[in-house]
């Protein structure tokens, strides 16, 4: 699988991000994942420090919305040349970690 980075906005998401973040890096290789935080606190900081490889972490002072973190996140991303495939994921698991490779095989097929 191509490189690829999972941008994920997060706003108070201390319950969910771990569990997340872990799941992404178990079940693929060639992913980094770019975490967004709006938080007003650091509990989400405190508990994503476990994640070592692969990962990077933003703290906002303040909230500035989902969208304007997706867009940080991506920026963030881009500056790696190595990245081919942007993906954006809710810290809620409303999306699954297993449809990455779905939807990068999708991505391919209309090259």
């Amino acid at each position: 699988m191509s490189n690829i980075a999972v941008i994920i906005p997060a706003y108070q998401e201390e319950e969910n991000i771990l569990k997340l973040i872990k799941s992404i890096l178990k079940h693929y290789k060639n992913i980094i994942v770019f975490v967004i935080d709006d938080s007003y606190d650091y509990k989400t900081s405190k508990i994503v420090r476990k994640v070592k490889k692969r990962f990077v972490y933003f703290h906002r002072k303040k909230k500035l919305g989902r969208g304007s973190a997706v867009l940080q996140g991506l920026k963030m991303a881009s500056k790696n040349k190595k990245i081919q495939y942007f993906i954006e994921m809710d810290a809620d698991f409303s999306h699954n970690p297993k449809e990455i490779k779905k939807n990068i095989e999708l991505f391919k097929k209309k090259k």
